[in-house]
């Protein structure tokens, strides 16, 4: 080979990493670019949705000016110590998602409240509140710093020593009632009772009324709705307008949990909490509940399950599957609520939410884990599976928490995390999806992918996954792993935390 062919090869090759090169920082550009156009139409989308959502509520309430629409607003229905007050932000209304017909709806409940304007009304800072709202508000409140475990065990150590205040039992129990932990709050409330003559049995007496309908909008006759958080108070039935009403005795800040439940449909939770014992009147929203997608029937004595590709296993286990996940049942997992094996015939009712069907009245249900700042009203889902196990006669059954079900489950909606198209957080990357492999694989621990690990490696643009505790009405964030890069999650899963 010539020095001249030698040169011109040298040549050619330089110009080929040139080209290389250039092409890449073309490509960056370009997506980039891409990046920056697709946020301002995002942009521009959210400031029409805003202007619209504006002109149906000044529409609706016409006495409202351009300048509250812009600035937000409050509004107070009732009078005097019955008053429920609302700060009304239309820029919030988009990011919820609030449809013209819905902000229809809010706008005839605006119209018959008294109006302020934004200065009018003065928020007040954290320190000027009672001690125990501050400790309300430092649970609620999203990005405090703390562990719900470590703070629980140390107020445990306090009561333990008997160097406690009338403050510690109160932050002790209440961190149990948000738990679900229904026993041991009422254990803390009566020592509290005794000692300080404080959280004694409630003495003013309420009443709530709520309704329980179908999605869309059906009235549900006849079904059980129970106080989860009292089982103290018996279960009442929807009347057949759908509609049910407790009278009962609270304490100030007390949390009430009600659930609705019947064959055929899903649960569902509204919480409540007892702010100010002034008020003596409560309306929940409507408690929605869904169908199932598909029900299969189970004969353990005969060992056959129906259904295409569900199936026992030789060590007695069961497999059922639906499109999105696949459910492993241990060998004697199904029992009845006190935790007693059953052995006979069962339904297996099953469903499968996206993130555009799942009720309200489950999404929004109560969630906890051990991050302080992450309890209550704060779950954000792409999608949840859902399933219920009823004997013949209407008995539901159950899978406990120390020998539970292992589902591995597809999320639906991955594209939407990785275009952020929910403007929830940020976008999900492949890089982030290749941590959560490795970490799922190379860790000791069978389901490490907590909520706590997302927080605390920067990685809560992917949803952590909770399970429903039927017994106290709260969502339960536990571990996970990551199987693959499309969104496939194995992870523990039961009906009761017993």
């Amino acid at each position: 080979m010539t020095r001249r062919t030698l040169t011109t090869l040298a040549v050619v090759f330089v110009l080929a990493l040139l080209a290389q090169g250039g092409y890449m920082l073309w490509s960056m550009y370009a997506e980039q670019r891409a990046q920056e156009l697709a946020a301002a139409e995002r942009a521009l989308e959210r400031q029409e949705r805003t202007r619209a959502l504006g002109a149906v509520l000044r529409e609706g309430v016409p006495e409202l000016s351009e300048f509250q629409i812009q600035q937000g607003f409050w509004y107070a229905r009732g009078d005097g110590a019955e008053e429920d007050i609302f700060f009304m932000d239309v820029a919030t209304l988009v990011d919820e998602g609030v449809s013209d017909a819905e902000a229809r709806r809010l706008a005839g409940s605006i119209r018959e409240s008294r109006i302020a304007n934004r200065e009018a009304m003065r928020v007040l800072r954290n320190d000027e509140l009672p001690t125990q709202m501050q400790f309300h508000n430092s649970i609620y409140t999203f990005g405090e710093t703390g562990n719900m475990r470590t703070l629980r065990a140390e107020l445990q150590a306090m009561r333990d020593s008997g160097e406690y205040t009338a403050d510690d039992l109160f932050r002790l129990s209440y961190l149990y009632e948000l738990e679900g932990n229904y026993d041991a709050r009422d254990a803390v409330r009566a020592l509290s009772c005794e000692e300080f003559g404080t959280q004694c049995a409630g003495d003013v007496t309420v009443s709530i009324t709520g309704s329980v309908v179908s999605g869309d909008g059906t009235p549900v006759q006849d079904a059980g709705v129970s106080i989860l958080s009292r089982p103290d108070v018996p279960q009442t039935r929807t009347d057949e307008n759908g509609t049910f009403t407790f009278e009962v005795s609270v304490s100030e800040l007390e949390k009430l949990r009600i659930g609705a439940a019947k064959r055929n449909f899903s649960e569902g939770v509204a919480a409540l909490v007892i702010a100010s014992t002034v008020k003596r009147e409560y309306t929940l929203a409507p408690i929605v509940v869904e169908s199932p997608i598909g029900i299969v029937t189970v004969d353990q004595q005969a060992g056959t399950i129906t259904g295409d590709g569900n199936m026992f296993l030789p060590d007695g286990s069961m497999v059922i599957r639906t499109p999105q996940s696949t459910y492993e049942i241990p060998a004697n997992g199904i029992v009845r609520r006190n935790g007693e094996v059953y052995n006979g015939v069962f339904d297996v009712y099953l469903y499968e939410f996206t993130k555009d069907t799942v009720p309200e009245s489950l999404l929004l249900v109560d969630t906890f884990d051990d991050v302080i700042g992450y309890a209550g009203d704060l779950m954000q889902t792409f999608g949840m599976p859902y399933v219920q196990f009823f004997a013949p006669d209407g008995e539901e059954l159950h899978v406990l928490e120390r020998n539970p079900m292992t589902l591995t489950y597809q999320i639906p909606h991955m594209q939407a995390l990785f275009d952020n198209a929910d403007n929830i957080y940020w976008p999900l990357t492949i890089a982030d999806m290749q941590r959560l492999v490795d970490a799922s694989a190379s860790s000791r621990e069978r389901y490490p992918i907590t909520r706590e690990f997302l927080i605390e490696n920067g990685l809560i643009n992917f949803p952590a996954f909770w399970v429903y505790d039927r017994n106290a009405g709260v969502w339960e964030g536990v571990g996970m792993r990551v199987n693959n890069l499309d969104g496939e999650i194995e992870s523990p899963f039961y009906t009761l935390r017993l």
